[in-house]
Formats: C-alpha cells, structure tokens, sequence
C-alpha cells in the first residue's frame, strides 16, 4: 500500500478556508455581514532587513503560524505566531532554523491542535523544525 502523498500548496489552501471560516462574521440588523471586510495590514517583523516567501498555517481555533525567508548576512528563515486573543508580535519573530547557511522557500504546515511543522532549503539540502 502506498503512503499518501498531501500537498504543503493543498494544506496552505486549507488552512486558508479554516482561517476565513473561523472570521466569518454575523448579520447586523440590515443584514449585511458587519465584519465581512479588510481589516487594517499589521507587520510580523521588524527586522531592518528585506522579507521575502511568507507562508501560513491556521488551526481550528483560528491561532495562525507565518514563515519567511529573512535577509541578514544569509537569507534565514524566521517565523511568527498569530493568537485569536492577542494577534501578531512583531517582537515575537525569530529565526526557526539552526545556523546561517542561506535558506529559501519555506513552506507550513499546522494541525487543527496548533502543532507546526515548517520545511525549508538550505544548503542544498531540505531541513525543518517543529513548533509544538
């Protein structure tokens, strides 16, 4: 029997409906949905340097995990967690990864239990890092 094999691109575009079904909004008495609408942009990082690839993962509670890579003296991979009581932290951003070899094109993916599992290339090779 073969191992199912599940797209990080097909959990993304999950977690994405688990986001917009966790803020969906309620009618106000006209009818309309009240919170059916952008909401003002917030950095996650406050790194002097360029930011690049942003990824996210969202758990059933609405609780979201990014992942991007960050320039510095070699492009590192770094991350943030958004809490529905608290939102983001910028100062809360740090590199996931366990030393400065360059790094790109990071991927996430989270379980409903806000457990995540971030992948990245580094050195020619593929790491990750688990946050539980």
């Amino acid at each position: 029997m073969k191992t199912p094999h599940y797209s990080v691109t097909a959990m993304l575009f999950v977690s994405a409906t688990l986001l917009l079904n966790a803020c969906s909004g309620t009618s106000d008495s006209s009818g309309s949905d009240s919170s059916s609408r952008w909401r003002t942009a917030e950095l996650i990082e406050n790194a002097p340097e360029d930011a690049e690839n942003p990824q996210i993962a969202i758990d059933d509670s609405g609780d979201a995990m990014a992942v991007w890579a960050q320039e510095g003296s070699a492009y590192n991979i770094w991350a943030n967690r958004y809490t529905t009581g608290g939102g983001w932290d910028p100062d809360e951003a740090n590199s996931i990864q366990v030393n400065d070899n360059e790094s790109v094109n990071p991927q996430i993916a989270m379980n409903a239990d806000g457990i995540a599992l971030a992948v990245w290339s580094q050195g020619g090779d593929i790491w990750s890092n688990r946050f539980e």
